[in-house]
């Protein structure tokens, strides 16, 4: 037991059935892209029913992050050594994968400028760094990961206070972001603080939470729920595409939020509660799906966008161009991640782990 009162639940540093929903999250993105691009690039979009739906896997991320890193660092001691070693693990695990998948991104652009969308991107050191800047960034799941930096920054500050107060800095973020939607103007324009205190940040907390009331012992393992959470998202996200358009700012973000991000973080809580109440056994397919996750998630974008205009030219605008284009861009991204995560991801991941290992057995005197 720890000073905040919360524990970790022993055996259970890996969490299989979280883990596979990464991997199922990761695939719906890539599903919801391939059917939007079947839709643009072909007038095919049916060939993937459902899939203008499964954009909802990126609220399943946000939810995951959040309860993850609370999970694996919350409780840790040595507040200093703690927040350094929680940055540069995760700067081990986001960036590096990302810069690889921004330079076959801007092969592609360079290559192919037409198959880009006609978008007005941020600067250099907006796609370098995930900073908020005017502009979008040229890989388009990059907007997602620019919330994540802001979270880590925000939740790295939060470990360097002591044990017992994080829980109530965590309980003050969470009202400060709550409160924000009623004070601060709108915009749709990204800043550090829109990041940080825009409803989407919520999903994080979701997440932060969840793994704080699993700590805390609460526990929900009905599979009913589960599904039932599973449909409300869907049911959610048609919604949110009906109900969204003409909705500016925080205002669709709230509407987002709602609709999406509370049945996402049902279905987080119910997967981690069967994770620590009991052996789940994860087949090898969704082992294998969500150690690729990340890497599944950055890498098809630039695959689909490239691979939807490079069918089409050589191919036309038919429904047999739609299916290659969906045959290949699965195939292709799905393969491409794998070899992300063998030669890039993995090895990245190990360094920045090895190097927080180390700062973690500094003597005290440092």
């Amino acid at each position: 037991m720890t000073d905040t009162g919360l524990s970790m639940p022993s055996g259970t540093s890996v969490l299989p059935a979280i883990q596979a929903m990464r991997g199922i999250a990761a695939l719906a993105v890539l599903i919801h892209h391939l059917g939007q691009y079947a839709g643009l690039r072909f007038s095919a979009g049916w060939l993937l029913p459902g899939s203008g739906l499964l954009w909802s896997g990126v609220d399943v991320f946000f939810v995951l992050s959040g309860f993850l890193m609370t999970w694996s660092s919350f409780e840790k001691s040595d507040a200093v050594r703690n927040s350094v070693a929680f940055l540069i693990g995760r700067a081990g695990r986001i960036y590096p994968p990302y810069w690889a998948a921004l330079i076959l991104t801007l092969v592609i652009a360079h290559a192919i400028p037409r198959a880009m969308p006609e978008e007005t991107v941020c600067p250099v050191l907006c796609q370098v760094s995930l900073m908020p800047f005017s502009g979008k960034p040229l890989l388009g799941p990059a907007w997602t990961l620019s919330y994540e930096v802001i979270f880590y920054l925000i939740f790295s500050a939060l470990l360097l206070l002591p044990r017992k107060t994080r829980l109530f800095a965590l309980g003050g973020w969470t009202l400060i972001v709550l409160v924000s939607g009623l004070f601060l103007p709108p915009s749709n324009e990204p800043s550090i603080v829109h990041l940080a205190l825009a409803p989407l940040p919520l999903e994080f907390l979701m997440g932060a939470w969840i793994a704080i009331a699993l700590q805390g012992a609460s526990r929900f393992t009905n599979l009913p729920s589960l599904l039932g959470a599973g449909a409300l998202m869907l049911i959610g996200a048609a919604y949110f595409n009906l109900a969204s358009h003409g909705l500016q700012g925080r205002a669709a973000e709230w509407l987002r939020v709602g609709l999406v991000g509370l049945p996402a973080a049902t279905i987080v809580f119910i997967l981690a509660s069967f994770d620590v109440t009991r052996s789940v056994a994860l087949s090898r397919i969704f082992r294998w799906a969500g150690d690729r996750s990340y890497s599944l998630y950055l890498v098809h974008w630039p695959v689909v966008v490239g691979t939807s205009w490079i069918v089409r030219q050589y191919l036309g605008v038919n429904v047999s161009s739609a299916l290659a284009f969906v045959v290949v861009g699965l195939g292709v991204s799905l393969g491409l991640s794998a070899f992300m995560y063998r030669y890039i991801e993995r090895p990245s991941h190990r360094l920045a782990k090895t190097v927080s290992q180390r700062i973690h057995a500094w003597p005290d005197r440092y």
